[in-house]
């Protein structure tokens, strides 16, 4: 049966730079690894200091050449032509709302000139939103976060208080660390270690037996190696425990999970498709395993329950760079991940999720949003088919 629910919602997201537009970033991929040791050789100097100095050029010079060849040019241009487009379009929004004159503080404020400068050490988004830790979207071209909500039922004076969502230290540790030069294996060109915990939570006043309880602790490592196909690759690993604010429930498992990326095939990152269009695809190859030594109140579950995924997921998210829609964002996921092993337990995972946004702000950390769920959620399992109408916030 639908179930159709409105909430109230805050949602929060760590947005980052495009791959390599970070002075961290641009290190790292000027830098080599050998016998555990990362280093900047001495023939990348004169093109690190280049990359250091001209944003663009470090955005698509992929292989820390110091400059760029045919197709980069025209991947460079086009994306300046956008940019030149968004950012005309901010001036115009804020011309309209105060006169022909816009104070130098609120176009430095708006045009968020200076948010390269903020940067969080752990992130706060949707659990169920899967996009590489490295290459995150921005705030205001992606749709998803964390929520805390609260529904009022008048009718059956009733009360429902939710919070679902991540909080990942995707910054504790990273390749430029001395701590985790180390863990760069040979052929890679970054490794990222990322401890987190993932909740979903949910308290019904009127009827307790449809409360959520789920709490999952794991770590997250990534790594990333460039290809002859993809720009690059990313391979995470993961190792988890599922369990609930009493800690009765213990399942124990973990992941291995493959995402390509490239550019200019809109693979990963934002490819123009027309006008102001622009459409990000995330493929996954994803395989889990997982086994229950206590199943405690989880329904569904039994105490020694093993059982072994292997499916993919895909994503997509969709946003506008100028023009009447430019606040619109949309996002979606499917995931089918069928189980090879317990025959006739139906442990299979199947899930849709679809969001529709529309942002408040010209940064996007406001917006109204819509969601669509049916299937299993990711973590807990919990089977849901409902509709979440959203006011969100993203940072």
């Amino acid at each position: 049966m639908w179930q159709y629910r409105a909430v109230l919602s805050i949602a929060l997201v760590l947005t980052s730079t495009s791959a390599y537009s970070a002075p961290d970033d641009v290190i790292a991929k000027c830098s080599e690894t050998k016998n555990g040791r990362t280093y900047i050789p001495k023939e990348r100097f004169a093109a690190l200091a280049k990359n250091l100095a001209r944003p663009l050029l470090a955005k698509f010079d992929d292989e820390c050449k110091g400059y760029l060849t045919k197709e980069q040019q025209r991947r460079a241009d086009k994306g300046a032509q956008d940019d030149e487009k968004g950012y005309l379009q901010d001036l115009k929004d804020m011309a309209s709302a105060g006169g022909k004159e816009i104070p130098a503080e609120q176009a430095r404020t708006r045009l968020k000139l200076e948010e390269d400068n903020f940067d969080l050490p752990f992130l706060i988004r949707d659990a169920y939103h899967i996009q590489s830790l490295a290459a995150l979207p921005k705030a205001r071209d992606d749709a998803e976060g964390a929520s805390i909500s609260y529904t009022r039922d008048n009718k059956g004076s009733n009360d429902i208080i939710a919070a679902t969502g991540a909080i990942i230290g995707w910054n504790v540790l990273s390749v430029d660390s001395k701590k985790t030069a180390m863990f760069v294996p040979p052929g890679f060109t970054r490794s990222l270690i990322a401890p987190g915990v993932e909740f979903d939570q949910q308290r019904n006043r009127a009827d307790p037996t449809k409360n959520v309880d789920y709490l999952g602790f794991r770590f997250i490592g990534e790594l990333e190696r460039e290809g002859p196909i993809f720009d690059l690759n990313y391979l995470r690993y993961s190792g988890y425990l599922k369990t609930d604010s009493r800690s009765d429930s213990k399942i124990w498992g973990g992941y291995l999970e493959w995402q390509p990326y490239r550019v200019d095939w809109g693979i990963g990152g934002g490819q123009n498709l027309f006008g102001p269009t622009m459409l990000s695809f995330t493929p996954l190859l994803h395989a889990e395993y997982e086994r229950v030594t206590n199943a405690g109140n989880v329904s569904g579950l039994t105490t020694g329950d093993e059982y072994f995924r292997a499916g993919a997921i895909l994503g997509a998210n969709m946003w506008f760079r100028y023009g009447l829609l430019r606040n619109l964002t949309l996002a979606a996921q499917y995931r089918y991940l069928p189980n090879l092993t317990n025959a006739g337990h139906n442990k299979d995972a199947e899930y849709f999720q679809a969001t529709v946004g529309y942002n408040l702000t010209s940064s996007g950390n406001a917006a109204i949003s819509v969601k669509y769920r049916d299937g299993q959620t990711p973590g807990n399992g919990t089977t849901v088919r409902d509709i979440k109408t959203e006011l969100a916030v993203k940072f």
